[in-house]
């Protein structure tokens, strides 16, 4: 049934189980589907600018979509059919442990940025404001800040982003200031990106890093 069937506001389960029974003591629960079925970044939810950092700081969640259910935590991933997670994905439990860290990790927050951008706001002026709170836990490592989107120790690296695909200017809604997003940061635009050049040929290698630590220094474009 529905989470809420009983209250008519939700449809009847769609996910389909068939049991095998092979003895007494053992049965197998063969669930008809894949999965794609069960791939959260499918549904609305995952779309959405302002449920970013909901998934990112929350530390045990517990999805209803469509027709399955599946349940994430720091240490894993229960899922009724499928597997959802893969490569190149941003994973909640590494983003909370890099805002511990008091070294900057530019790859994280390329990925970060990257996955936030292509999500819907209602508002587009309230692109900073809607990943605002990773800005904010990530102050320990960045310590300088952020400007509009960029982080200011990165600045020279940081300016050098660009469009993965078609992009869309940003153009503000409301009416309550005259502010707006600059279009020389990726937060005024809406769309895939393209972060590479953060971290790819203007940093100084340190040996003395580990790898994910490399690269560490910015080398100023112009004097």
């Amino acid at each position: 049934m529905g989470l809420a069937e009983r209250l008519g506001i939700s449809k009847p389960r769609s996910a389909r189980q068939t049991v095998h029974t092979f003895s007494r003591n053992v049965r197998i629960i063969e669930s008809k589907g894949n999965g794609r079925e069960m791939e959260s970044q499918r549904t609305v939810w995952h779309t959405r600018g302002w449920t970013f950092q909901e998934d990112i700081f929350s530390r045990r969640k517990l999805y209803f979509e469509n027709g399955w259910m599946r349940w994430e935590c720091d240490d894993a991933v229960w899922c009724e059919v499928g597997s959802i997670r893969s490569q190149g994905h941003l994973r909640p439990d590494d983003s909370r442990t890099a805002f511990s860290r008091i070294i900057p990790n530019l790859g994280l927050l390329q990925l970060m940025i990257s996955s936030y951008n292509r999500r819907d706001l209602t508002y587009p002026e309230d692109a900073l404001h809607a990943i605002g709170g990773c800005f904010f836990a990530m102050s320990r490592s960045f310590v300088e800040g952020f400007i509009p989107g960029l982080p200011e120790a990165f600045f020279y690296a940081a300016l050098l982003w660009n469009p993965y695909t078609m992009v869309t200017r940003r153009v503000r809604k409301s009416t309550v200031n005259d502010g707006c997003l600059p279009s020389w940061s990726w937060a005024g635009w809406e769309g895939s990106l393209d972060l590479r050049l953060w971290t790819i040929g203007f940093m100084e290698q340190s040996p003395h890093r580990e790898p994910s630590r490399q690269l560490d220094r910015v080398k100023p474009l112009v004097t």
